[in-house]
């Protein structure tokens, strides 16, 4: 066998100089092939979103313009109510996130009001003549220049129309441009962009540029007389590609350096073999143990495999042993549990036998004896912890006649089963303990007839019973509590309702932590909910 240094050093260093000159060759390749042709058409798809967006900024302004319009309709555009309008105008623009130097109002004579309380005639502005002439509802301004604060504003207007669809008026809005300018400024450092007029003015942006390089310009909309212009000088996509150039040379040449010192430094460089043991030992780590069954000529590799391999044969062993441990404490803890509870009824009910034949010589005697031998014949049975759910349904129903003959009419209660295969596998003695539950505190602590249901039914394939008893004074903080405790899955000592708890223990130990028992509270209704899975 070969050591693992001849085999990996000389022939990584070859490797990699191919890898290296190869990359090289198609990166230079590809950008004189495609990267430069290609740029043009990303540099117009880029000028095409921010004309898209320019424009959609402008189609927002004036719906909202003349949705403003809209409310004015019953209103009286005039001086005289100059101070309402304004003050209207003045509550749109603080409920509103659009930037607005300001709103106003113009009458039909030409007379405009803005909500920084000034007022002037704009009858001789071209925007109005506009307005008032054509048939347009909304007319967008040039960009023009604040008189007070020297910020370029674009005007928008709508006309306000009365409940016969006659002009009454005239709403305008100042917007900044401050979302245009940063559009636009947002664009690559070297990049310059800007708006320009039908005259060929520059009205937005800056263009004090150059143009050696890519020039493209893109006409908003048809009505806003603005041409948006891109201009991107030679010398950044040039020297671009001249970086890039330099980057591959010197990352190349480096690589390579680096590559044959540590090549030297490393006597042994793990390829397939050593990648192969490490898939084996992320599933070991996941839980599916498999053996490594990679062979190579290297003996250090062939002499960790082996040991590796034997090492996963005893912790398999292992696992197993763990896994027959476990099974045999949960059996235990469960035949258990079944020890601890089965007193508990069984003298509960002999003392009712026994004080019901000591007052009465009454059949009721031998129905409560029948009943009590089908009740133990089912909870007896050590041999079976898994019964049908109508053999615990036998079971519940003997435990109720049994009850019955103590509580009486108080006792009332029924079964609504909806649609579930009575046959289904059901672990043994879950069911009565909430039945239990439901009769000391909704029949025992209220003493009057309070109805206990007992309902079954089929939750995708799980078997879901809840039973429902009523209860007046009801904790609800205790009930969470409780309800965590059983989430927990665990049993706590001097608890009251030791039996829920022990339901839901045996339930969590025999299926899995998804399944047990938890609380609600419905309208003074109190609801034992028992989820079991159906096969």
């Amino acid at each position: 066998m070969k050591r693992l240094y001849n085999v990996i050093v000389h022939r990584v260093v070859l490797l990699l100089i191919a890898s290296i000159l190869c990359i090289s060759s198609i990166s230079v390749f590809t950008i004189y092939r495609y990267i430069l042709p290609n740029m043009q058409q990303l540099v117009n798809n880029h000028v095409n979103t921010q004309v898209g967006n320019i424009n959609l900024w402008f189609q927002f302004n004036s719906e909202l313009i003349r949705l403003y319009a809209t409310q004015f309709q019953k209103e009286e555009i005039s001086g005289q109510n100059y101070k309402h309008l304004l003050a209207k105008l003045e509550e749109f623009k603080n409920k509103s996130n659009i930037q607005y130097d300001s709103l106003g109002f113009i009458t039909l004579d030409g007379r405009k009001y803005v909500t920084d309380h000034s007022n002037f005639n704009v009858e001789d502005r071209p925007y109005f003549a506009e307005l008032k002439s054509g048939r347009k509802d909304v007319v967008i301004s040039d960009v023009i220049e604040s008189k007070s604060n020297k910020n370029k504003l674009i005007l928008i207007l709508a006309k306000i129309y009365d409940e016969k669809h006659q002009v009454k008026g005239y709403i305008s809005g100042a917007l900044k441009t401050e979302y245009i300018e940063n559009l636009m400024a947002n664009v690559a450092g070297n990049f310059h962009a800007y708006l320009k007029n039908n005259k060929n003015e520059t009205v937005l942006g800056n263009d004090r540029f150059h143009r050696t390089g890519i020039h493209i310009e893109k006409r908003l909309y048809s009505y806003l007389n603005l041409t948006y212009v891109l201009d991107i000088p030679r010398s950044y996509y040039m020297n671009t590609i001249l970086l890039t150039v330099i980057f591959i040379i010197l990352a190349t040449v480096i690589l390579l350096l680096v590559t044959r010192m540590v090549t030297h430094h490393v006597a042994h460089c793990l390829v397939k073999p050593i990648q192969s043991l490490e898939i084996a030992m992320a599933k070991t780590k996941n839980g599916i143990l498999e053996k490594n069954k990679e062979e190579t000529a290297i003996l250090e590799f062939n002499n960790l495999n082996r040991n590796y391999n034997q090492m996963i044969e005893e912790i398999y062993l292992l696992l197993q042993q763990v896994k027959e441990k476990e099974m045999e404490r949960n059996d235990a803890n469960n035949k258990a549990m079944y020890a601890q509870i089965k007193p508990h009824f069984l003298y509960n009910t002999l003392e009712t036998i026994q004080a019901m034949a000591f007052d009465h010589e009454d059949e009721d005697v031998e129905k409560a004896i029948q009943d009590l031998a089908v009740f133990f014949r089912i909870s007896l049975s050590n041999d079976r912890q898994i019964i049908s759910l109508q053999e615990e349904m036998n079971h519940v129903q003997s435990y109720l006649n049994i009850q019955k003959l103590r509580y009486q009419d108080v006792l009332q209660y029924s079964f609504e089963i909806q649609h579930v295969e009575l046959e289904r596998p059901f672990l043994k003695f879950t069911l009565q303990p909430l039945v239990e539950n439901a009769i000391y505190h909704g029949v025992k602590l209220l003493q009057k007839k309070e109805p206990i249901m007992i309902r079954v039914y089929q939750e995708k394939e799980d078997i879901v019973i809840e039973v429902e008893n009523t209860f007046e004074d009801i904790d609800l903080t205790h009930i969470k509590n409780i309800n965590r405790i059983l989430e927990s899955g665990c049993t706590p000592d001097g608890q009251q309702g030791y039996g829920l708890f022990n339901v839901n223990e045996r339930i969590k130990h025999q299926y899995g932590n998804e399944y047990g028992v938890c609380l609600r509270v419905e309208d003074h209704r109190f609801i034992s909910r028992m989820i079991q899975p159906g096969r």
